[in-house]
């Protein structure tokens, strides 16, 4: 349930004219500040990679860094 003081803000941006998605963006920041502070199970520190790659991506990936660029196997066609 949101908080008194978000409504009031969403309700002052309608009074104001706001689009609604601003107005929405009021109860966006309550739950994305309610993540960072850790209520959600989830904490984020500033920096943190989220979706860091594994070992054997990784290791893939310098494979094919060594092995040079991708080779085609056919020729170009000529264009007339």
């Amino acid at each position: 349930m949101p908080l008194k003081s978000i409504i009031e803000r969403a309700r002052r941006d309608k009074r104001q004219g706001k689009s609604a998605s601003t107005q929405a963006g009021e109860f966006i920041r309550e739950q994305i500040d309610k993540t960072r502070g850790g209520v959600h199970g989830a904490v984020f520190a500033p920096g943190d990679r989220h979706w860091s790659v594994g070992g054997a991506p990784r290791r893939r990936q310098a494979a094919a860094a060594e092995k040079g660029p991708h080779q085609s196997k056919h020729a170009p066609q000529r264009r007339i």
